[in-house]
């Protein structure tokens, strides 16, 4: 699936493009399990189920501005969703911005740089 807007529309209108804010907002929520929870949107709905359940809430949007912004990001109405929760489809509502937080790396492979950052960023659409 992808975003859509209330009316059904797919969305094209959230760009964003990718800086070293948005970078250390991803090492910092694949090192700190807290930060993780606390900056997606819905970190509790974790299945396909739970997901296209009725009755989602509405995002916490002050909850995850005020993360972004102690991670230099400005933003006034954030959603942060996983790369699943983002193939399940979200239907955005008024001015949301939609970042997709990259998956962790597998822990065989688990480096935290920088550089593996921008490129799970650049990979993953609205990377954050």
């Amino acid at each position: 699936m992808a975003i859509v807007d209330s009316s059904g529309k797919f969305d094209s209108i959230s760009v964003h493009y990718p800086n070293d804010n948005l970078v250390s907002a991803i090492i910092r929520a694949w090192t700190d399990p807290k930060f993780r929870s606390d900056l997606l949107s819905y970190p509790d709905l974790t299945t396909r189920d739970a997901w296209l359940a009725e009755g989602r809430p509405s995002p916490n949007y002050g909850k995850t501005s005020e993360l972004l912004e102690e991670m230099g990001v400005f933003v006034e109405r954030p959603v942060v969703l996983t790369p699943a929760q983002y193939e399940w489809g979200y239907t955005k509502t008024g001015c949301d911005v939609v970042y997709v937080l990259p998956d962790q790396p597998s822990t065989a492979a688990a480096s935290y740089s920088v550089n593996r950052a921008r490129t799970a960023m650049q990979f993953c659409i609205f990377g954050m």
